[in-house]
């Protein structure tokens, strides 16, 4: 055989060789939301039309438990904590504390009155749930399209008074939030949108913001242990997609780009 027609075919499958890695290289840039194979996947795990229900928010675990009778903070409440007063503010309106895990300071504000001591010492499972589903209402829980995430942002929101947490983890994920605490409209179009896009990916980042929230109070091994429990990190469909495609098209990047000069060796000896 030729030398030139050896050099010919060599030449020819280096240029193969060089466009399946250069393949391989731009498939590894392509975001996983790309792939059809991903969509139908988070279409059949994922609905996300759905909406989150506050019948469902009431019956988790943590909730049942907050919200029990024994959960009482009435008799003694502490004085600097301004949601035990019911002018939400440290001297403002009526010390009355907190009981089923609501304090003075969200009954107000949902009766558009100062509640009374007497009135929080004998509040009701079913008055408590009313006053639950008013805070719910009020950061929009059935718009979101995940109940987990809506479970969580409901407990920051229970916990904190306040959803800035939440706000923080969007921001994280590319929203540009200003950090108000409330759930506004630019708000809840973000975290709507984020949930739709990867609901676990959402829900992870919003407890990551809050477990580093914790870690900043006292008490933090408590904080943490409840979180781990009731609020375990999720399997993000999108992500770990997103992650073998890159890892598995860079590595046959890799073998083309380290076995192509070898190749073009054994190819002219053989051709030779």
């Amino acid at each position: 055989m030729s030398v030139s027609g050896t050099e010919s075919r060599t030449t020819g499958l280096k240029y193969i060789l060089q466009f399946t890695l250069f393949v391989c290289t731009m498939l590894s840039q392509i975001p996983a939301q790309a792939h059809p194979a991903l969509d139908m996947l988070s279409r059949f795990f994922e609905n996300p039309d759905s909406k989150s229900e506050f019948k469902q928010y009431m019956q988790s675990p943590l909730r049942q438990k907050l919200s029990s009778e024994h959960n009482t903070a009435v008799e003694s409440p502490t004085a600097d904590d301004a949601s035990n007063w019911s002018g939400c503010q440290v001297g403002k309106g009526v010390l009355a504390g907190t009981f089923r895990d609501i304090s003075a300071c969200a009954v107000s504000a949902c009766y558009g009155r100062d509640v009374t001591i007497e009135e929080m010492k004998n509040f009701s499972y079913k008055e408590a749930e009313a006053v639950i589903n008013w805070i719910w209402n009020q950061i929009g829980g059935s718009k979101i399209p995940d109940q987990s995430v809506a479970n969580l942002t409901m407990h920051i929101q229970m916990q904190y008074g306040n959803i800035r947490i939440v706000q923080a983890a969007l921001n994280n994920m590319g929203a540009k939030l200003r950090l108000s605490g409330r759930m506004d409209r630019k708000t809840q179009q973000a975290l709507v949108k984020y949930c739709k896009e990867d609901a676990a990916d959402t829900f992870n980042q919003i407890r990551n913001q809050l477990l580093n929230a914790y870690k900043r109070l006292r008490g933090t091994h408590l904080y943490v242990r409840i979180i781990n429990k009731e609020y375990p990190p999720k399997i993000s469909l999108k992500r770990w997609y997103n992650d073998f495609l890159e890892t598995s098209w860079n590595n046959v990047g890799l073998f083309y780009a380290a076995f192509l000069p070898k190749v073009e060796r054994a190819v002219k000896v053989f051709w030779a």
